[in-house]
């Protein structure tokens, strides 16, 4: 039961961009995704100063799970081989920016794509 609790709440504050060092650089704006196949893409956004690194996180809409991975430039290739988006699905995508003083800026807004 515990473990059920303490899931539903890093869940909660994973979704609203709530991290325990929320402050030091600005939010990342300016998302998109580009070179969309059947089972993959490539989500990028506008850098942000003085971020040395970022975290994505992605997901088929109502799919309850989200992915991630962390990068230092301002994009990401997301599915491809082995391990691909579906065909014909509705994704969104979030990001944090990790701040050069070792803090983190809160979520950004969600972006939508779909797989071809």
């Amino acid at each position: 039961m515990n473990k059920i609790a303490i899931t539903a709440t890093l869940v909660g504050a994973f979704l609203i961009g709530m991290n325990a060092n929320s402050r030091g650089c600005d939010i990342p704006t300016g998302l998109n995704a580009s070179n969309i196949t059947g089972t993959s893409a490539v989500l990028s956004w506008a850098p942000v100063s003085g971020a040395t690194g970022y975290h994505v996180a992605w997901q088929a809409i109502h799919a309850g799970f989200w992915s991630s991975a962390n990068t230092t430039a301002n994009s990401l290739t997301v599915g491809g081989y082995p391990v691909g988006l579906k065909r014909h699905t509705r994704y969104q995508f979030m990001l944090y920016a990790v701040c050069s003083d070792q803090t983190f800026s809160v979520y950004s807004s969600l972006f939508s794509f779909s797989t071809l």
